[in-house]
């Protein structure tokens, strides 16, 4: 019993191990960015509890609020972050299948450069444009002007917007309104940060994908 209890463990050991030596050659920015999210949770204790409820989730979060306190670092941590523990799961999971996918069909320097500069883009331009409007007594802007966020969602909905223009019709298509009608729904019925920091990525992204993702003519559109 303990012979074959052993075999067991060392076979799911074995088969872990081959599974990770894969998922990095195949996207190795991609099983980074997860393993440091998951370490990072761990660490600080926030997989098991909300970062919400942390007295330094000033220090991690970013948004209007971060700015004005001159907290730039937080952009650039704040990504590795998820709010709650429950939120891990979309989170990692997500970025390791959008951004996965997006490194396996772009390569990894390109799948770099778009989804850390979207996801800085995304972040920063919300901050600022609550900036200009919390003056301005729309009572949304108001309210979004204080509140800060953390997560790599950003940058993994751009990756993805830009990866679709190597995806074949109908599917690119239909995977670009899957995107708009994501985005836009969110902005319009929930208005969170998020969502608008999720349009601004996609909104950027879309119209470039072609030129990012330098499809083949018969591949792209």
């Amino acid at each position: 019993m303990r012979r074959s209890s052993a075999k067991t463990l060392k076979s799911v050991v074995a088969g872990t191990g081959s599974v990770a030596v894969l998922a990095w050659r195949r996207a190795p920015f991609t099983t980074a960015v997860v393993a440091v999210m998951l370490v990072v949770a761990v660490a600080t204790g926030a997989l098991w509890s909300s970062v919400e409820d942390r007295g330094w989730f000033t220090q991690v979060s970013y948004g209007l609020p971060a700015l004005d306190s001159g907290k730039w670092w937080t952009f650039l941590i704040g990504p590795f972050f998820a709010l709650i523990p429950i939120f891990y799961l979309p989170m990692a999971g997500g970025f390791a299948l959008l951004a996965g996918y997006t490194e396996a069909r772009i390569g990894t320097r390109r799948t770099v450069a778009i989804t850390v500069s979207a996801q800085l883009a995304a972040t920063l331009g919300a901050a600022l444009i609550l900036l200009a409007l919390r003056g301005t007594g729309w009572a949304w802007a108001a309210q979004l002007s204080l509140q800060t966020d953390v997560g790599f969602s950003a940058g993994s909905l751009a990756a993805v917007a830009v990866v679709s223009a190597t995806v074949r019709s109908p599917w690119r298509f239909r995977l670009r309104a899957v995107l708009c009608a994501y985005v836009g729904i969110s902005i319009l019925a929930v208005g969170s940060l998020a969502d608008l920091e999720h349009l601004l990525a996609v909104g950027a992204a879309l119209p470039v994908s072609r030129r990012l993702a330098r499809e083949s003519d018969d591949g792209g559109g």
